[in-house]
């Protein structure tokens, strides 16, 4: 199953794919819709929120962004880790294609 279509990617119920990218804006740059940008790292992280989340960071026209991305499923957290990890270097639309069986 594609990650974009796998039902443990969800927070509170919601899907949290495709990630919601923020960072510092200077009013000329766009921040990246959907699934734009090359990813760039990933972390796990402590969170205000839940116990963990992970942290991802993608290069945009230049800029980097960042989104954190929550889970029902901690175990999921930790298992969808190390696949995207191997992932960095490539653009977000391909690792919403990423197929995972998890």
């Amino acid at each position: 199953m594609r990650l974009r279509e796998h039902p443990k990617m969800r927070w509170h119920g919601q899907p949290t794919w495709p990630p919601a990218f923020g960072g510092n804006y200077a009013g000329t740059e766009r921040f990246p819709q959907g699934e734009q940008g090359t990813l760039r790292d990933v972390k796990i992280s402590p969170s205000y929120v839940t116990t963990e989340s992970l942290s991802l960071t993608v290069d945009f026209e230049g800029h980097p962004f960042s989104a954190e991305l929550f889970f029902d499923d901690a175990d999921f957290l930790k298992a969808l880790y190390p696949k995207l990890c191997e992932c960095v270097g490539q653009p977000i639309s391909r690792v919403g294609d990423m197929e995972v069986e998890l």
